[in-house]
């Protein structure tokens, strides 16, 4: 009677049995009751595609009794689903959806959903939309089922994976959540990429955030694939790098090589040159540009990569604030073997990494201290990522421009006096300045040291005319006495919006 009501598969078997069109198959009996047949109770026996489908299709079978579905995960969820569907059982498919959305809304109360990069995550659980995400196999065919409820699953899935990440500087710029984009399918990628809430400082970084995801990622896309995402990067919005040299030299190895790594970006040299023109258009003169652009198929010119609807700016008034610091033995390391004339090179390191992105270019920050010096250079440094050079080595390690760079920032680094902080020296800038995007870009900013001190102690340890030597060294050392605090120089980098 159940399984008559619940499932049409079912009602249509036993009708055929009603008919006597079909004799039911007997019950698995002892053999002392071989003898007995009209005793026996029919089984419907189910063919399943493999054993594996077998817990998943019982939980389905289950839910017709029960109304309930007992599944303890995302993917269990989808594999009742499916077999639901199989199993015609009315009302399971829907019941599995408010599963999928009610863990979904769970997470995000939990810390998941609030852009925060799943800071209210426990430790090694991956958020519900990802899991989803993951196990897109598993999802129904739209060309068949067509379940309102399953739509509102996939935009809450969207919702929480765009809250999730939040913008592409947390993701370009926290290692954590780099890596959990590269393990993303191109579906969750997409949903990323065509939403407007999803923040960036500018299109080049999400264009960036794109290449990032293809250096790990092409093997498992197809030309339709990269054109469905290429075609989701705003591409009249690049910044004026990009649009004068990165967008140029994906479509030259587009056209050379699309099926290679290298063309992994679907563009051609024509329409480059004309996104170029486009973005440096009025708003009247792009309509009639579009007009009259007989070289772009339909299908591109109504995509978003002509869309000027800007995105989320995701850099506030204030900024976005970066910790940073050298420890002290490594400047320790470099006095030690310093050469008169020779110049000791740190670099920063912010967070886990010793660069930073932004406006869709790798930045660095260093300082530079020439032998005898009474100061130092502090550089900032801008170069082309390594994504794109990975993706094409020929062409980005051959080709290098200058071009016009804005990066609005502000360095503060601390001064401290008997362990307390003073003050901090403060460094700004973000004027347009040409960067070489092969060798990179400097800005020199200058650091005042303190005086060496004259006498007999200066002169102890001295070494001649080669390295500094001990006692040369901790005079060097000395000279950074006032930025030294707990065993390093500390600053903070703050990107500020231009």
């Amino acid at each position: 009677l159940v399984l008559r009501f619940s499932s049409e598969r079912f009602a249509a078997q036993l009708e055929r049995w009603d008919r006597g069109g079909e004799q039911a198959p007997p019950a698995a009996s002892s053999p002392s009751s071989t003898s007995t047949p009209s005793n026996s109770r029919p089984e419907l026996r189910i063919p399943l595609a493999s054993e594996v489908d077998v817990p998943s299709a019982r939980a389905a079978i289950r839910f017709a009794y029960t109304g309930q579905v007992q599944a303890g995960s995302v993917r269990e969820v989808l594999e009742v689903r499916r077999q639901a569907a199989y199993l015609q059982i009315e009302g399971c498919a829907e019941a599995c959806d408010e599963v999928l959305r009610g863990m979904m809304a769970a997470a995000a109360s939990q810390g998941d959903g609030d852009g925060g990069g799943g800071a209210g995550a426990p430790p090694g659980v991956r958020p519900a939309a990802l899991e989803f995400y993951t196990h897109g196999a598993l999802w129904p065919d739209p060309a068949v089922d067509k379940h309102p409820s399953f739509i509102a699953v996939i935009a809450a899935a969207k919702q929480q994976v765009v809250s999730y990440f939040g913008n592409t500087l947390r993701v370009l710029n926290t290692p954590s959540l780099r890596q959990q984009l590269l393990d993303l399918p191109a579906v969750a990628v997409e949903a990323l990429l065509e939403s407007d809430s999803f923040g960036t400082d500018s299109e080049s970084s999400v264009l960036l955030m794109l290449a990032t995801w293809m250096q790990a990622n092409y093997g498992k896309t197809d030309a339709g694939t990269r054109k469905r995402l290429g075609r989701q990067v705003r591409l009249v919005q690049l910044s004026k790098p990009y649009l004068s040299y990165v967008l140029p030299l994906l479509a030259a190895d587009y056209e050379v090589s699309p099926n290679t790594p290298a063309g992994w970006f679907p563009v051609t040299v024509s329409e480059a040159a004309f996104i170029a023109s486009f973005a440096g258009a009025s708003e009247k003169e792009q309509r009639s540009l579009l007009d009259d652009a007989e070289l772009l198929s339909k299908s591109n010119i109504h995509s978003a990569a002509y869309s000027t609807a800007p995105r989320t700016q995701c850099v506030p008034e204030d900024g976005i604030g970066f910790a940073a610091h050298i420890p002290q033995r490594e400047l320790e390391e470099e006095l030690a073997g310093l050469q008169p004339g020779g110049m000791a090179l740190l670099l920063w390191t912010m967070e886990q990494q010793q660069f930073m992105f932004a406006q869709g270019l790798m930045c660095v920050v260093s300082i530079g201290w020439c032998h005898g010096g009474l100061s130092a250079d502090v550089w900032m440094y801008c170069f082309q990522p390594a994504a794109y050079i990975t993706l094409s080595p020929r062409r980005f390690s051959d080709h290098a421009v200058p071009v016009l760079v804005s990066i609005g920032r502000r360095l503060a680094i601390n001064r401290w006096h008997n362990g307390t902080r003073a003050d901090s020296i403060v460094l700004r800038g973000g004027k347009e300045e040409p960067v070489h995007m092969k060798r990179g870009w400097g800005h020199r900013l200058v650091l005042p040291l303190r005086r060496p001190k004259r006498g007999a102690e200066a002169g102890r340890g001295g070494g001649g005319g080669g390295s500094l030597g001990a006692g040369g060294n901790r005079q060097a050392l000395a000279a950074w006495e006032e930025y030294l605090h707990e065993g390093k120089i500390t600053c903070s980098l703050t990107l500020l919006p231009t």
